[in-house]
């Protein structure tokens, strides 16, 4: 396992598949930081208490090797270093779960306290009218002032059902870990 305590300056990035991952464009982010950085797996959350196999169920398919491999849905973790940017990034790619949301996240934030991660940055994507001859639009908020400030942010307005992203993002500010 990797010594979390010991990195560079580092940065958390979190996309969970499900209501707030519209056309996987927050989880294909994180996939694509995963194959771009060559991220190396850091740990896996124990999907047991969080998830509703008849929901999310587990798939079987072949490895590389060509053996018959079952993977279960949950959320892992990866260490990226990559060398232009002079932090550690840590990204989670996950499935948002089914039940247990704050001792899921608990775990979460475990992680990110042993990193002592600087900032939490939460990806999320959702359907929306968009034409084909505009650009989409993409937007950032933060309920920290300070990283409003700092970054120009809009603050959230926002009333109504949240997903995994907004309770994850609200319960850093618990740790003192800013999140947008």
């Amino acid at each position: 396992m990797v010594d979390l305590a010991n990195l560079r300056d580092p940065v958390v990035i979190a996309a969970f598949a499900g209501w707030n991952d519209a056309a996987e464009a927050a989880t294909g982010a994180v996939d694509h930081l995963i194959d771009e950085w060559n991220a190396e797996l850091v740990t896996a959350i124990d999907p047991e208490d969080y998830y509703d196999f008849q929901v999310n169920r587990p798939e079987v398919g072949f490895d590389e090797d060509g053996v018959r491999r079952l993977t279960w849905p949950t959320t892992r973790i990866y260490l990226a270093r990559p060398d232009d940017t002079g932090r550690d990034m840590l990204l989670i790619r996950g499935v948002e779960p089914n039940m247990r949301w704050r001792g899921f996240c608990q775990e979460l934030l475990e992680v990110v306290d042993e990193s002592n991660a600087q900032l939490v940055v939460v990806l999320g994507a959702l359907l929306a009218d968009s034409p084909h001859t505009r650009p989409i639009p993409v937007s950032a908020t933060s309920s920290d002032p300070e990283l409003s400030a700092s970054w120009s942010l809009e603050p959230s307005t926002y009333e109504g059902p949240t997903g995994i992203t907004g309770v994850f993002a609200d319960l850093c500010g618990t740790l003192g870990v800013p999140a947008m």
